[in-house]
């Protein structure tokens, strides 16, 4: 896909951005796990690049309305993070046990963006944008 400019390819887990080289610098890949009694949200970041400082957007669409992370508000509120050099980290952005959610559908959508970013719905220029789903019976 050409947008704007930015040529972007699409994965399994989300969109990632390509440098002029043809590899992806960036990208963040979300996953849920439900096994056992919790609803776990992973992201993994990858950098092929320099260590590169980064804001994270992330929400979680339910019943209409998006809650955003780390405070699950339903103001936007992007965390701050740098992405080591040459790297790959996992990190836990959410543990829910499953009997606190109501049954229903869930949409995690994700990005990160240089920072001075925008909102991640908007798709912004520059931004590494992801989903992961999850319902509820």
């Amino acid at each position: 896909i050409d947008h704007n400019g930015d040529k972007w390819v699409g994965t399994k887990h989300g969109l990632n951005r390509i440098e002029d080289g043809g590899a992806a610098q960036q990208k963040l890949e979300l996953f849920v796990d439900d096994s056992g009694g919790y609803v776990t949200l992973t992201g993994r970041f990858v950098n092929a690049g320099a260590v590169i400082p980064v804001l994270l957007w992330l929400g979680c669409e339910c019943d209409g309305t998006i809650f955003y992370y780390p405070d699950w508000s339903t103001t936007p509120t992007p965390v701050k993070m740098v992405l080591g050099a040459y790297s790959v980290e996992e990190k836990e952005l959410l543990r829910l046990d499953k009997s606190s959610l109501p049954p229903g559908d869930y949409t995690f959508i994700g990005g990160i963006s240089l920072l001075g970013g925008i909102d991640l719905l908007i798709g912004p220029r520059d931004s590494k944008l992801c989903l992961a789903t999850y319902r509820r019976e």
